[in-house]
């Protein structure tokens, strides 16, 4: 699960080391958990979520490669050593392995994120497509 929390904007570009310690500071906060709506078709395994604006959200150390498409909505994206950017949906992009973002929503967003499995429970692709990332995280990994 993301971890999600009401704060501002991203102010400059991150190192992986300070998503992780922002993920950190917003898990110790007052949390919003989001729907996930699971879909699963041939090898495939998307999850999509809803979430309002005015949010930002620490996502997951990926694995592997991976599908993005911000199916609406407007964010902030920031990833290790990159500029923010801010994205419209609709939108897709691929997300390499070792791949990690702070986003922040500026509009309610629409977001998908598809990963190539065989897997259909949800713990075992947890365990396949992402990087766990040690006791630096609040609960010891992923």
């Amino acid at each position: 699960m993301n971890v999600t929390v009401t704060i501002g904007a991203m102010e400059r570009v991150p190192g992986l080391l300070d998503i992780q310690a922002a993920q950190v500071m917003v898990a110790q906060a007052q949390q919003e958990v989001y729907p996930v709506v699971h879909h699963w078709a041939d090898a495939v395994y998307g999850r999509e979520v809803i979430i309002p604006a005015d949010q930002i959200v620490v996502g997951k150390l990926h694995a592997k490669r991976n599908l993005n498409v911000l199916l609406a909505g407007t964010v902030i994206v920031a990833s290790p050593g990159q500029k923010a950017e801010t994205i419209t949906g609709p939108h897709v992009f691929v997300a390499n392995p070792g791949a990690k973002r702070i986003v922040r929503t500026v509009t309610e967003v629409r977001w998908l994120v598809v990963h190539g499995t065989e897997e259909t429970d949800l713990a075992a692709i947890e365990a396949e497509v992402i990087e766990p990332e040690g006791l630096l995280l609040s609960g010891g990994g992923k």
